[in-house]
């Protein structure tokens, strides 16, 4: 079991960073990118594109990690025995995120980028090599890749870097 644990508030209080991030006055190229490719027709209800994708998103993670930790209790289970399937449909999802347009210090994306290698690592443990690693696990890797572009270089630490302007 890992030694931590990620809670539905930690992924709604990364759902509002994760909006931030992407209304920022310079949005993030390959972040949004990547939310474009999964996902090109959002349902008719819904009033502004990139809220639901971040929004599925953040479900998609959030199942995922529920997965892992389903899977790892039943891998660490001593006894056999009939057990009853949970259902692992998510509640309603809706984070205050829409009037969070102030763009990101350079701690929160920090913060931003160690959510996703977190909620990587927690879902990330499946019986099996890469390879054969679910869907959704691949999604939260492409994830952390691309926050890990968007987010390094816009960071204000990294243009005062001894190397000078990329």
């Amino acid at each position: 079991m890992s030694a931590f644990m990620i809670d539905r508030e930690d992924y709604l209080a990364f759902a509002v960073q994760l909006h931030r991030f992407c209304n920022a006055p310079m949005p993030p190229h390959y972040t949004l990118e990547l939310l474009r490719s999964l996902w090109w027709l959002t349902p008719a209800g819904s009033t502004r594109t990139l809220d639901w994708r971040v929004d599925r998103l953040i479900r998609l993670m959030m199942l995922a990690n529920r997965r892992a930790v389903w899977h790892r209790y039943q891998r660490g289970r001593q006894q056999e025995q009939p057990h009853q399937r949970r259902s692992t449909k998510l509640s309603p999802l809706k984070p205050a995120h829409r009037d969070h347009q102030a763009p990101l210090t350079d701690a929160e994306l920090v913060t931003l980028y160690k959510f996703t290698c977190s909620a990587l690592y927690q879902s990330s443990e499946w019986s099996g090599g890469p390879e054969q690693a679910p869907r959704l696990v691949k999604v939260i890797q492409q994830l952390q890749q691309a926050l890990a572009q968007d987010v390094l270089t816009q960071l204000s630490l990294w243009g005062q870097a001894p190397w000078g302007e990329m």
